[in-house]
């Protein structure tokens, strides 16, 4: 069967931003797009159509939408901006991490929409330095704290590459977070857990050690023209039974 994909997409993220600063300033905006006698930015008279996006279900049972908005490298005003618009065109899977410092104006945005929490898809990330019990659990309860969030629906590792000293310290430090991750996730504080751009040999490792026998639910990794990272993609389906691969591009 086909391995089914999920995409977080920062290609379109600078067009919804110039998108959401055009409409603000009524299509004035340096760099923002002329305003035709189509409607704005050629989406309407007042309101862009409504994305349709599918979604998919993970082996949690949860929907997650197939399209996602990420948040890399963008914060403050710029942000929510985009976010607002984001979600007025149907937009409901965000991601969001600890090292990207805006998980606060994310959950802002989504608090302020009028859209019921449980119609979004949130994820969030533990940084290499969240690696350990300890950091782990502090790292989580800052996101949940951060978002404004009783729950994140999907929290992964960021990275396999931690502050451990020795490749041996690496690993007891990445799999001390993931068996934290797993007791969060018993507890419905995470709805989902999995990684971020790990290789197969740290999923192996993770599956191993994990103390409740959970699998990571989602593998992110980055693809694009430069960096098709199809065969890792496959690893999770094939050996660790990972029910979806999450795929990231970006823009630059």
């Amino acid at each position: 069967p086909a391995h089914p994909l999920v995409v977080v997409s920062r290609c379109g993220q600078r067009d919804l931003v110039m998108l959401a600063a055009a409409k603000k300033k009524g299509g004035k905006g340096k760099g923002a797009p002329a305003k035709s006698k189509g409607g704005f930015g050629g989406f309407g008279a007042s309101q862009p159509k409504t994305l349709s996006i599918p979604t998919l279900e993970l082996s949690t049972g949860a929907s997650m939408p197939a399209l996602g908005f990420g948040t890399y490298q963008i914060g403050g005003d710029e942000l929510r901006q985009a976010l607002d618009y984001a979600i007025a065109i149907g937009y409901r899977s965000f991601d969001t991490a600890r090292a990207y410092q805006n998980e606060a104006v994310v959950g802002a945005a989504i608090a302020a929409s009028g859209v019921p929490r449980e119609e979004f898809f949130v994820t969030s990330k533990l940084w290499g330095t969240d690696h350990g019990e300890d950091p782990a659990r502090r790292a989580i309860e800052a996101s949940l704290g951060e978002l404004g969030m009783p729950y994140v629906d999907l929290m992964l590792l960021h990275g396999p590459d931690n502050v451990g000293s020795t490749p041996e310290e690496k690993v007891a430090l990445r799999q001390q977070a993931w068996r934290v991750l797993e007791e969060y996730h018993d507890s419905g504080a995470l709805r989902a857990i999995g990684v971020s751009n790990h290789e197969p040999r740290h999923i192996e490792s993770l599956c191993a050690a994990g103390s409740r026998g959970v699998v990571p639910h989602m593998n992110q990794l980055e693809m694009q023209v430069a960096n098709v990272a199809l065969e890792l993609g496959l690893f999770g389906c094939r050996h660790c039974h990972t029910a979806h691969t999450h795929h990231y591009s970006r823009s630059n």
